[in-house]
């Protein structure tokens, strides 16, 4: 008998970095059903830890966050990790923030409110793309 391997892609894992417990989880129930790995995390220190324990290939983050600088994260991931580009996608109520985030060279800007699973078709592009 024959037995075919199957290949699968395999998604880095998403960190989301989100002050709301239930927005965090609706992200990451919609991510994994498309078949990402996702980690919470509820800070900006939360979020560094994760990163630095490896494996995270993108993050969201909220401009909304407690501690979250624009800046101060993106001096850290440059800093943390000099040879790869680590894709964030930034979720906000405000559009202002996009610019105000121009230090994280923004893999995409999503507004507050928004569809979970839009956020994950983007997000799937992004890692398509990578």
């Amino acid at each position: 008998m024959h037995f075919e391997e199957v290949a699968t892609v395999r998604f880095p894992t998403v960190a989301i970095a989100e002050e709301d417990p239930r927005l965090r989880r609706i992200v990451r129930v919609n991510l994994e059903r498309e078949g990402f790995k996702a980690i919470e995390a509820s800070s900006v220190e939360a979020c560094q830890d994760l990163l630095q324990q490896g494996d995270v290939g993108l993050v969201i983050i909220s401009a909304q966050l407690p501690g979250f600088d624009a800046h101060s994260f993106s001096e850290w991931l440059r800093s943390e990790f000099p040879s790869k580009a680590v894709p964030v996608v930034l979720i906000s109520f405000e559009p202002e923030d996009r610019v105000l985030a121009a230090p994280l060279r923004l893999a995409a800007f999503k507004r507050k409110p928004f569809d979970p699973s839009e956020l994950v078709v983007q997000i799937s592009q992004l890692m398509q793309t990578a």
